[in-house]
């Protein structure tokens, strides 16, 4: 065992209205709708003895799409759409020395690391979005917001339900050990606090396959 590669899906609702006092532009532009982030993350294994350390790094993407907002405040039959790409560096730490050691199924792990995430705003020509401020400066409507994660989850081992396609999986494919997981995992993404970021933090509850090789 050296690596795992997670595999996993979770909804996501970036928190861009919190930082104002009287607007709520994602609502005005996409109500409740949230993204639905899809991604992967691969660490090593750096240390395996009572348990099992990781560093490694991770990339998801989510969109979500909706109506523009004309100046006046209304809605336009323009559509527009916002795309978030978070990129992870992690710590795990898995407690699997009860798998490793007795054939437990279940492994607890917790999660923490940095995370930054590109984003970009799309009008109804599938085009990155543009407009002017009230300086008659032009802004382009792309960036990136660095932040910070933490949380953790837990594993079921596969292998303990079907040990004999475990066997073969592992002849033809080299996965040692598969997984069901369930991840809870904190994001704080608005640059530590800055008012002039974009505030990308959320709470997200993941599932997905892991497989460790």
């Amino acid at each position: 065992r050296s690596m795992m590669l997670e595999v996993h899906v979770s909804p996501y609702s970036p928190r861009i209205d919190e930082q104002f006092t009287a607007a709520t532009p994602y609502a005005d532009a996409f109500g409740t709708e949230s993204l639905l982030l899809m991604g992967a993350h691969l660490d090593y294994q750096v240390f395996q003895a009572f348990g099992t350390l990781g560093v490694g790094m991770g990339l998801r993407y989510g969109s979500v799409k909706g109506s523009g907002i004309q100046a006046d405040g209304s809605s336009s039959s323009d559509e527009t759409g916002l795309h978030v790409m978070p990129a992870t560096l992690s710590l795990t730490y898995r407690w699997d020395w009860p798998s490793v050691r007795f054939g437990l199924p279940l492994v607890p792990y917790g999660k923490g690391g940095l995370t930054y995430a590109l984003w970009w705003v799309t009008n109804g020509r599938g085009e990155v979005a543009n407009a002017y401020d009230l300086d008659g400066e032009g802004r382009v409507a792309m960036g990136g917001t660095l932040g910070w994660h933490g949380g953790g989850g837990i594993q079921i081992l596969l292998d303990w339900v079907a040990p004999g396609m475990a066997v073969v999986f592992e002849d033809e494919s080299g996965v040692n050990n598969s997984f069901l997981f369930a991840e809870y995992m904190v994001q704080q993404i608005n640059d530590f606090g800055s008012a002039e970021s974009m505030e990308l933090s959320d709470e997200l509850l993941s599932f997905g396959l892991m497989f460790e090789f």
